[in-house]
């Protein structure tokens, strides 16, 4: 693949997960090596936005019309190829039976294909992988096609009444239109492999990037923190954990957890982000009395000052793609203790040289865990060093070679 040669990058959005976080740091780095970078939203909206780099071209795919986005769609797709229900589904969908409007920039990414001619098109998340499998039938071009999958799939909550679940389950088994697969783990891709029956070559193993010059000085910048946080000298320690909250992330349980810690020492735990179980959670810290000890401080643009004043970082999911986080925090030099789930801290080192390990669930071991780390800390050198395995630069020549 030839510089200036370009590459498209295919994102719901810029909302503040994971994978939108690894699109931009490849966008990122590929712009640094001068590639010519496109980045196409669904929708152009969400608080990454402004994290995008000035040089980086932003396009949202237009919404056509619902009836006749489907009539070119079945028109130029050559059902043929397709099982018999598979065929029953698309006259369903041009039926009006199921909601089609996630399926509205399939024609816009289609135009955009054709009229720009990327040398790649790489997709992140369920519903823009289904745009793009189905804007390269559409299209009919040799544009190389690459979907990623972020999470393990057969533990995501789907909808068998909506559109994209139900098209995943067709599309993600056309391999004659889809070059490659990419997943951040080993654990995503076994999970994947029982689900779909797909050649395993197609599926390529890359683990997420971090920048760490980027987050050594975001370490560093002034935010607004509380003034406890802010304290030289204090007389309690103070555990982390970022995430979305959703049941997924099981941050119930650590907060749980969080009370055994506390009646045995001074401590305050912070949970940096924002989701549905917000409500839940703080009734759950109200009724353990925990208000002044646990800060629900919602979503922040930069967390690596918290991580910089943390004394260990927790992660409690169920289960986990992998684990962006975990790698955040070794590169800020704090000691891990990580719930034992499928991209968690295992898929970086199986023999807790780098971390606590604990069974998803347990509580109690959760808090033991925790105490341990608070009492011996790891070696923030050697796990500023692991993290450093993981560099941007790396793992994008690890794209590079799926994408040649």
């Amino acid at each position: 693949m030839n510089k200036r040669e370009k590459i498209a990058f295919v994102l719901p959005n810029l909302y503040g997960g994971g994978a939108e976080k690894v699109a931009l740091n490849l966008c990122r780095e590929f712009i640094r090596r001068n590639f010519d970078v496109d980045l196409l939203l669904i929708k152009k909206t969400g608080v990454y936005l402004r994290q995008a780099p000035d040089n980086l071209k932003i396009v949202e795919l237009k919404q056509r019309d619902k009836f006749l986005t489907i009539l070119f769609i079945l028109k130029h797709l050559r059902l043929s190829h397709f099982k018999n229900d598979t065929c029953n589904i698309f006259w369903n969908i041009a039926h009006i039976k199921i909601p089609r409007k996630p399926l509205l920039p399939v024609l816009s990414l289609a135009e955009y294909i054709k009229r720009e001619k990327p040398s790649v098109v790489i997709s992140f998340l369920h519903h823009s992988n289904v745009i793009t499998i189905l804007a390269k039938m559409v299209s009919n071009l040799p544009v190389k096609c690459i979907i990623s999958l972020r999470n393990t799939f057969s533990r995501e909550k789907k909808d068998p009444s909506e559109i994209i679940p139900l098209l995943t389950n067709i599309l993600y088994n056309k391999i004659d239109v889809i070059d490659a697969i990419i997943v951040p783990s080993n654990g995503v891709k076994a999970d994947f492999l029982k689900v779909f029956d797909i050649p395993q070559e197609k599926i390529k193993v890359i683990h997420n990037p971090i920048c760490l010059e980027e987050i050594q000085k975001k370490q560093k910048e002034e935010i607004t923190l509380p003034d406890w946080l802010n304290k030289k000298e204090r007389d309690f320690s103070i555990v982390l954990a970022i995430g979305r909250l959703v049941p997924q992330k099981s941050f119930e349980d650590l907060i749980i957890a969080f009370f055994a810690v506390r009646q045995k020492r001074k401590a305050k735990l912070i949970i940096l982000g924002e989701g549905i179980e917000r409500e839940r959670l703080e009734d759950r810290i109200k009724s353990l009395k925990l208000e002044e000890d646990v800060l629900l401080p919602g979503f922040v643009d930069n967390p690596y000052p918290y991580m910089a004043k943390a004394d260990v970082f927790v992660l409690a999911s169920k289960y986990e793609g992998f684990s962006n986080v975990i790698l955040d925090a070794l590169a800020c030099g704090v000691s891990v203790v990580s719930a034992d789930c499928p991209g968690g801290l295992k898929e970086i080192s199986e023999n807790e040289k780098y971390g606590k390990l604990v069974p998803v669930g347990d509580i109690f071991a959760m808090a033991q865990a925790i105490e341990k780390v608070l009492d011996s800390p790891f070696d923030s050198k050697d796990l500023i060093q692991k993290a450093g395995e993981f560099e941007i630069k790396k793992i994008a020549d690890k794209y590079l070679e799926v994408m040649l």
